[in-house]
């Protein structure tokens, strides 16, 4: 076995690897080689990370490539180590590209060299999903020093929409029918668009942007000088034009953009959220509630092919469970090398 190291800079060089390690392992779409591209603009957009930081992707050879393992090494400041490129940004699930037979040896063959090049002990993952195979490899190294989990939600979805329409509480789908009474009660018209990638309008950013920055300050009163400086590239908006597997939809109410998500699909059949928001004044027809609910039908019609599963990715938010969301998680977790 052997490690090379090389400059993120010459990260497309590997593409054809890269892919084909996605295709056969289990991965969302965060770990494909366009969402690798993203993240890697995202790193370099980020004025105070880039200042402190240096990136680079390593290769585990054996008779063929094994291990594609994207990072940054971090030597200025308390929070010192190698972390997963993506880390600290606002993607989702983040992991490394492998094999399916990847083992801990392996692993730590790499993670070693890593560590002896940079004279630095501490690795860190995050946001590894709990169902991928790098989370359970990483859970029997002997260097595992930290782990913490967070939640998540997917939902589900059977063959009969009858099967699924049935495990909805009552009060929830009484919460549902009110919600469109009082639609037709305020005489307002409402309906569910959805666009792939090749049909979003990009002119429609900036009305997307301003509904979640109205709705973000709602949550978040505090004012953030670091994230309007030296945060504010958005991945996923910048996302809407430059992959080739993203779906937004819209609940327009009155010929207004209510409430909106964007979502990513992947080759497994799954959609994963990454951002759901709506306009505040119109709490009163709950349009998060709606927009799940219209994209559900829509799948069920047939109008979102082979979709099995909505992933409704970080967050523990109660209107998820309403849905009969599953809980999963993603991992945390601290490595120390010696």
């Amino acid at each position: 076995m052997k490690v090379i190291i090389d400059k993120i800079s010459n990260i497309h060089k590997y593409k054809k690897d890269w892919d084909i390690l996605y295709q056969k392992g289990n991965f969302t779409p965060f770990q494909s080689f366009e969402w690798l591209i993203m993240l890697v603009k995202e790193y370099n957009k980020n004025i105070l990370l880039k200042f402190s930081s240096k990136a680079y992707i390593a290769v585990l050879l054996t008779n063929r490539i094994e291990i594609l393992f994207p990072f940054y090494i971090k030597k200025l400041g308390r929070k010192r180590g190698v972390f997963l490129l993506g880390s600290g940004g606002k993607t989702d699930y983040l992991d490394f590209m492998h094999n399916n037979e990847i083992d801990h040896l392996k692993l730590q063959f790499l993670l070693k060299s890593i560590c002896s090049k940079f004279t630095i002990k501490k690795i860190v993952f995050q946001l590894l999903n709990s169902n991928s195979q790098s989370h359970r490899v990483l859970n029997v190294m002997k260097e595992l020093n930290l782990e913490r989990k967070s939640e998540c939600a997917v939902i589900k979805l059977p063959i009969d929409p009858d099967d699924y329409y049935k495990t909805l509480s009552k009060s929830f789908k009484q919460n549902i029918r009110t919600a469109k009474n009082r639609l037709s009660k305020d005489g307002k018209n409402y309906a569910f668009r959805t666009f792939f990638s090749n049909t979003i309008d990009v002119n429609k950013l900036d009305d997307y942007k301003k509904i979640y920055k109205q709705r973000y300050t709602e949550k978040n009163t505090k004012f953030n000088v670091i994230d309007r400086l030296f945060r504010n590239y958005d991945i996923y908006f910048d996302a809407l034009n430059k992959v080739t597997n993203c779906i937004v939809g819209e609940l327009i109410i009155d010929n207004k953009i209510a409430s909106y998500f964007v979502s990513f699909v992947d080759y497994k059949g799954g959609i994963y959220i990454s951002r759901i928001t709506y306009d505040s004044t119109f709490n009163r027809y709950s349009p998060g509630i709606l927009l799940i609910e219209s994209l559900i039908n829509d799948i069920y019609k047939g109008n979102i092919k082979n979709c099995t599963f909505i992933d409704l990715t970080n967050g523990s938010e109660a209107y998820k469970y309403s849905f009969k969301a599953e809980r999963h998680y993603t991992h945390l977790i601290e490595l120390e090398m010696v």
